[in-house]
């Protein structure tokens, strides 16, 4: 299967999981942000719309959608917007139809996927003291207090439309409170339902100018919130959707809750109570999601990479994502928030540093000093290297023999994995560094000799790496031969300057590509033992 099929599957499944975020933001008491979380993809939504400002206006009007889409992700938030867009002006007469004779049957499917939901969430951060409990407790209470509001009338000028836009898609963002509920609250339900089922575009372009400005500014206050007060901030929304259940009661009648038995009895209407049960716990296959982590990611090979795995060999119910993170900061943000992570892979620049964040570090990884590869068990953190295994695999491939001597350009978490697989094989090496003073630096690797004695040279910084594709380590290019073996771990793009100028002086050269598919391999394996 060609990759451009692969991106173009990769963007339908975000094309209809941004239908279902559309169609429950079409329905009170479910939230957009609700859907987004069970679906995996909140943070990756946050994080797009966030990284939206001046600089993106500025892409948009030069038509340079190619540094946009570095900025904001746009194979993912494109289809994404889309299908809640498409979603909403679609299906906003099909769900007013399925509310008004099948309401029973879509609340209670809402109701109990919400329901263990905020559970699951909640069980997952296990909560331990006072401080814990009383968010969940006042997340209850609000979202309780919320459901009894009653339409507040605001009058129908557009002001008030562009103002309710603003508030409902502030609680499309946030899991548990439902921008239709909002709008109802408002008094606005029905104007923009029947707005968008009539395509009055007067109303329609008002409230979607509110809603754009919502989401750009709300975003970045959401962020903020996960970043700095994540555990608070989660349980407090996940208590807050379980408070807000009480608008999601599938038998009630004008604001009033009913048992099934009194809501056919005092109302004499079906209360499709059998049905009801089925939908209450209806149960979907286990989305299993790995993923990269690490800053910045527009270079990265993974997610194409795994999305296309998933597709050839028919894995079933597995999704691969990139979690752009600056900080570690946000890592445990991230473990929390993805409530069904099994397993990452790590890059630059935090190979070395996550170590401190994790449960426990595999033998080798721990000699090595850099994990790349984190496996989740049972809610444990567990770090694993799999770059020494994809490097040694090609290196021993395109070597002719062990008869050599090496340089290493760069002293990161590649570096460790390089010098590891290098004591391995016997092959004397010396490290070049240009943070590290008691290694060599490159003012050290001026003579010929030096290259003379090194044969085998390997890059395992990013110089050069998309987008800097014109930045290359400064070495002495002309003292490179037919003798010589450049190994560049870069693989985006696939000659670097770095290989074009070895390339030019008659060397052998390779780029990470081999070892980059060789270590993926041996992450899934990792993952799946």
């Amino acid at each position: 299967m060609s990759l451009s099929k692969t991106i173009n599957k990769n963007s339908f499944n975000n094309y209809l999981k941004g239908l279902a975020m559309g169609v429950a933001d079409l329905i009170p008491g479910i939230s957009g942000g609700t859907v987004a979380l069970l679906l995996g993809i909140y943070s990756d939504f946050i994080n797009s719309v966030k990284s939206f400002n001046t600089n993106s206006i500025v892409y948009i009007i030069n038509l340079d959608f190619k540094k946009l889409s570095n900025q904001i992700n746009l194979p993912f938030l494109v289809p994404v917007i889309l299908g809640i867009i498409s979603s909403i002006i679609s299906f906003s007469f099909l769900v007013s139809y399925l509310l008004e004779f099948y309401r029973e049957l879509i609340f209670s499917f809402f109701f109990g996927l919400i329901l263990f939901s905020a559970i699951k969430i909640i069980f997952n951060l296990r909560p331990s003291s006072n401080f814990d409990f009383l968010q969940i407790f006042l997340g209850i209470i609000f979202g309780f207090s919320i459901s009894f509001i009653d339409p507040l009338g605001i009058g129908e000028s557009y002001y008030s439309i562009f103002f309710s836009g603003i508030i409902a898609i502030t609680a499309m963002l946030l899991p548990g409170i439902s921008g239709s509920y909002i709008l109802l609250i408002l008094g606005k339900y029905d104007l923009i339902i029947n707005s968008l089922s009539n395509f009055d575009y007067g109303i329609i372009s008002v409230f979607a100018s509110g809603a754009v400005i919502g989401i750009l500014l709300f975003s970045r206050i959401i962020s903020m919130l996960l970043s700095q007060y994540y555990r608070r901030t989660i349980l407090f929304l996940s208590g807050l959707m379980l408070g807000a259940l009480n608008k999601l009661w599938p038998w009630q009648m004008d604001n009033e809750n009913y048992l099934p038995y009194n809501y056919s009895k005092v109302l004499g209407l079906d209360n499709f109570l059998e049905y009801s049960i089925l939908f209450f716990f209806n149960k979907t296959n286990k989305m299993k999601i790995f993923g990269l982590i690490g800053y910045p990611l527009g270079h990265s090979f993974s997610k194409d990479y795994f999305t296309k795995k998933f597709l050839d060999e028919n894995i079933k119910n597995c999704s691969y994502q990139n979690f752009e993170i600056e900080s570690l900061d946000d890592f445990k943000s991230l473990i929390n928030l993805q409530t069904n992570l099994s397993g990452l892979n790590v890059t630059i620049p935090f190979k070395e540093k996550i170590i401190n964040n994790l449960d426990q570090v595999d033998d080798i990884a721990k000699e090595i000093g850099s994990v790349n590869v984190i496996k989740i068990i049972d809610n444990k953190l567990v770090g694993y290297n799999s770059d020494y295994l994809g490097f040694k695999y090609t290196l021993e491939k395109w070597l002719p023999n062990k008869s050599f001597n090496a340089l290493v350009l760069g002293s990161g978490g590649s570096s460790k994995a390089i010098c590891f697989v290098l004591k391995e094989l016997g092959i004397d090496f010396e490290i070049v560094s240009t943070s590290n003073p008691s290694l060599l630096s490159y003012d050290d690797i001026i003579e010929r000799d030096i290259y003379i004695k090194n044969k085998l040279i390997i890059n395992s910084t990013p110089l050069g790496m998309y987008p800097d594709v014109n930045s290359y380590p400064k070495i002495q290019y002309d003292y490179l031969d037919k003798n010589s073996f450049v190994y560049d771990l870069v693989y985006n793009p696939r000659l670097t300057t770095f290989l074009a100028m070895a390339q030019e002086r008659g060397s052998n050269i390779k780029n990470g590509l081999e070892m980059l598919e060789a270590q993926a391999d041996e992450s899934w394996n990792i993952w799946n033992k």
